[in-house]
């Protein structure tokens, strides 16, 4: 089981590292954390494969040492949550102000121009 705590220490270690990226989020901070997160979930996976071949008295411990894994991975999930509605809302925002972007559709195809026409007829 010594194999086990090694896995889940290090992918605490990684979520953690995220978890402080994410207080401030940028989108840099978001691509360098997904690697991060996914050997986490990977080393989760393979520590519940391991408990569940293992014997009963050595699993309590890692039991354990998972809930932890999951209660920090349920963090991270929350404030990337958090970070990608405020840029969602800083995006729509922006959107308002800039009529080059307003042509776009939520599913960021183009949509059809707004052409505001205007006639004068003079004399």
């Amino acid at each position: 089981m010594e194999e086990a705590r090694y896995w889940v220490a290090g992918a605490r270690e990684g979520l953690e590292q995220v978890r402080r990226r994410l207080l401030r989020p940028t989108p840099e901070s978001f691509e360098a954390s997904v690697p991060i997160l996914e050997s986490a979930i990977v080393a989760l996976r393979q520590v519940e494969a391991m408990v569940a071949s293992g014997t009963e008295p050595a699993q309590a411990p890692v039991r354990t040492e998972m809930g932890l894994l999951r209660r920090e991975l349920a963090r991270v999930t929350a404030l990337a949550h958090q970070a990608a509605q405020i840029y969602r809302i800083r995006g729509q925002l922006l959107a308002l102000d800039d009529t080059s972007v307003s042509n776009y559709t939520h599913a960021g195809t183009m949509g059809s121009p707004r052409i505001d026409r205007m006639v004068v007829i003079h004399g």
